[in-house]
């Protein structure tokens, strides 16, 4: 358990408090802008070393991770995301990055996307913003990336990472106007 919460504490999901063990992080508006901001320059990097570097196994990868996402189901029901989808959607966004020289960028970029799934798995949840198309959003970022087009799959994948950021904060808004 100790190296269980020692890990989280490594990616930033808990905080040791000397003498009372750990708690939860605490979410904010200013964390998901700074995750944000970081998440964007970090995998916009990650993205274009994978495309100057990525082969046809990168390829291949990319397009089969991106073969199974898009033929899951996103939510089991309105309110609740589908675990599988998760798994599959983690798989996507590392073979995004996997075809780069740098397996530290790559580590950092996939840390940072970690550091962001509740804010995402909020996004649907809580702010519901349904109405995006995902399966476009991924199959953009993708033709994008196999097509060597770094501007055009940097360009979907910022928008892809900062619309959650909009609806949680769209919420966040929404929320303190009904007090």
């Amino acid at each position: 358990m100790r190296e269980a919460l020692t890990r989280l504490g490594e990616q930033r999901l808990v905080v040791a408090n000397p003498q009372r063990g750990f708690s939860v992080v605490g979410l904010s508006v200013s964390d998901l802008d700074d995750l944000t901001n970081v998440r964007t320059q970090i995998e916009s990097m990650a993205l274009r070393d994978s495309i100057a570097h990525g082969g046809v196994d990168w390829e291949a990868e990319l397009v089969a991770a991106h073969h199974r996402l898009e033929r899951t189901e996103i939510s089991i029901d309105p309110t609740h995301i589908n675990p599988e989808w998760l798994d599959l959607h983690r798989a996507y966004h590392y073979a995004l990055m996997a075809g780069g020289a740098s397996k530290r960028l790559r580590g950092i970029a996939n840390a940072l996307r970690d550091n962001a799934e509740l804010y995402r798995v909020w996004s649907r949840t809580w702010a519901h913003d349904v109405d995006r198309d995902l399966r476009a959003e991924h199959r953009t970022i993708m033709i994008s990336a196999l097509s060597g087009d770094e501007e055009a799959a940097v360009a979907a994948l910022t928008q892809h990472i900062t619309r959650t950021t909009a609806s949680l904060k769209a919420f966040d808004r929404s929320e303190e106007s009904d007090v």
